[in-house]
């Protein structure tokens, strides 16, 4: 029983993956000109600390695998973690107390690195 006006299964699911698909180009075009929004400078802390110093204390509740993937594609790409072994200095005051939020910020802005290459 057909009903008059209602969408057939293949013409929904051919809208639905165009919306998709939308979604996906507006979201990578948007990306190129924005800065971080919100969560993002943490999972780069922990990311790079998985990496850098094999340490899995930062934004645990992100999880292993992807802060792994990114902080690996970071590492190639020739970003530096701050260096949180000199004492008295803010990096390592953050990394003491495992202040994921400031050392992804150091790691972005304060270490030389260009931010929006990161």
């Amino acid at each position: 029983a057909h009903q008059e006006g209602a969408l057939s299964s293949g013409v929904s699911w051919g809208i639905a993956l165009l919306l998709a698909i939308a979604h996906w180009v507006v979201a990578v075009l948007a990306s190129q000109h924005n800065a971080v929004t919100f969560d993002e400078v943490a999972h780069v802390a922990g990311g790079m600390a998985q990496v850098t110093l094999a340490d899995y204390r930062l934004n645990p509740e992100n999880g292993v695998l992807p802060q792994l993937i990114a902080g690996s594609a970071m590492r190639l790409a020739g970003v530096n973690f701050p260096a949180v072994s000199l004492e008295g200095t803010r990096e390592a005051q953050a990394w003491k107390y495992s202040d994921a939020w400031e050392l992804g910020h150091q790691t972005l802005y304060s270490t030389g690195n260009d931010a929006s290459h990161a």
